[in-house]
């Protein structure tokens, strides 16, 4: 807030320039505020006096008048805020509202209107476009126009959809899935089957989406570019996809299938399950004896972990960890120890040919290239050269892929593991290259994490209902 003060009053305004306070002190001489006093004080600020401000400095003095109504800070002009505009949006159809809230468990994991699945035919109506809203200029206390932003339509129509002749009715092209995705509506051609992937069907490869509306029978595989949704479960069965894996069902791959997704994998519960995804894994309900890697989160405050290993790069949120037949558990998060171990392999590597680079630059150095060489000591020089070359592009392809591999196995912000009911017996906590046993059951909701304490890297444990930290025993992971 800006102040500027005359005779007994000051005059408070807000940075925004959409209101101004009179402000005084109880006790002051009643005669030395007048009406020209704060006339004469807006006047110097540029404030717009109208009917309603002159109203304000009345009840001001007024109140100033009578100090059992005595106000610190008393409004005196006030300005009209813009109105913003409101981008146009997109409204399903009442037939195609609704989908994701199927299934109370799957509904319990956030994006369940991202991935929600809409397989429509070809001409059904998808819903309508809803015009944007123009936003109303304000005006502040000075008098001037704060203006809004043109109002725009964030809607757009791709493939597979079009829209009617009232500018609002969208309709699918094609039959598929309906997809309203960064402001675009479309409709993407699927590779539907009806019942079972199995004998019937035999595997699938595809370049487009796949739904499936049973389920995925043992040794049974399904390729595709896109994405795979199974309206029942994945038995020991294979799954490769370039985008997002959703199963209404379990993944049970029995320890002889696995499931591999570019995007996201969701699943309402796995059983000894090999899962590997390019984002996040949401698992509603429980995994047990799984193993499931995470290039950014495993996520379900309602499921529990039970055996098996479990690693993400960000962070893993889960109900539990374990059980009461303390069966062994890992959970990890952060940089993987193979990853870091490869790092340091490639820095010694990098050491070493930088050492036989100097070695070679001197020996190079000491021929002349000025004085006469025999044929012998030429072919000695070529070699030379050649292979320093041959040394300084090993070193500059393997400086890339040291850059590479540390941008995609690293973390994107401070890693973390929160459970909100317990950790038990016989679990592992790893976080980068630490690991804490737990010989001890731990209730939540705690936050594991590495934070700085007395100038040392410490593995933690911090209370979310009373802030309180301890300090775990942690040590170096062991080389496998």
């Amino acid at each position: 807030m800006v102040s500027s003060i005359q005779a007994s009053v000051s005059l408070l305004i807000a940075e925004d320039n959409l209101k101004a306070w009179l402000q005084t002190s109880e006790g002051v001489p009643l005669e030395s505020i007048t009406r020209q006093t704060i006339l004469d004080l807006l006047d110097g600020q540029k404030i717009q006096i109208d009917d309603l401000v002159n109203l304000r400095i009345d009840k001001f003095l007024e109140m100033v008048a009578k100090p059992d109504d005595w106000e610190e800070e008393f409004p005196v002009a006030e300005g009209t805020p813009p109105i913003a505009s409101e981008p146009g949006k997109f409204d399903w159809d009442e037939s195609l509202q609704g989908i994701e809230e199927e299934g109370d468990e799957l509904a319990a994991v956030d994006y369940r209107e991202a991935k929600a699945v809409r397989t429509v035919e070809q001409g059904a109506i998808l819903g309508k476009i809803v015009a944007p809203v123009p936003g109303t200029p304000g005006t502040d206390i000075h008098g001037n126009v704060i203006k809004v932003s043109a109002s725009r339509s964030e809607v757009k129509i791709s493939n597979g959809a079009r829209i009617e002749e009232d500018g609002q009715t969208v309709v699918a092209e094609v039959t598929g899935r309906a997809l309203f995705s960064r402001g675009k509506i479309s409709v993407a051609e699927i590779f539907d089957v009806k019942g079972d992937v199995d004998f019937e069907s035999g595997n699938i490869n595809s370049t487009i989406d796949v739904v499936i509306r049973g389920s995925i029978q043992d040794l049974f595989k399904v390729n595709t570019n896109g994405s795979v949704t199974v309206g029942q479960a994945v038995q020991a069965a294979k799954i490769e996809a370039g985008g997002d894996v959703t199963v209404s069902g379990g993944i049970l791959c029995r320890n002889k299938g696995s499931v591999r997704a570019g995007g996201s994998v969701m699943a309402k519960f796995c059983d000894e399950a090999d899962i590997v995804a390019g984002q996040d894994i949401l698992i509603a309900k429980e995994a047990i004896n799984s193993r499931m890697f995470a290039s950014k989160s495993v996520v379900s405050e309602r499921a529990a972990i039970i055996g098996g290993e479990v690693y993400a790069r960000n962070s893993v949120e889960i109900a539990s960890i374990g059980s009461d037949a303390c069966v062994p558990t890992i959970v990890g998060v952060g940089t993987h120890p193979a990853a870091a171990r490869k790092a340091a392999q490639h820095a010694g590597e990098l050491a070493a040919h930088a050492e036989q680079i100097q070695s070679l630059r001197a020996v190079v150095k000491k021929i002349s290239p000025g004085s006469k060489l025999q044929d012998s000591q030429k072919e000695q020089l070529k070699a030379l050269t050649d292979r320093l070359k041959e040394l300084e592009q090993i070193v500059k392809a393997k400086k890339k892929e040291q850059q590479r591999d540390a941008s995609e196995e690293s973390p994107e912000r401070q890693p973390y593991i929160r459970v909100l009911g317990r950790i038990c017996q016989k679990c592992v906590l790893s976080i980068d290259d630490k690991e804490v046993r737990f010989f001890d059951e731990m209730k939540g909701p705690l936050r594991f994490e590495k934070r700085q304490i007395k100038h040392v890297t410490e593995f933690v444990a911090v209370n979310e209902l009373t802030g309180s930290i301890t300090t775990l025993n942690s040590h170096l992971i062991e080389p496998d």
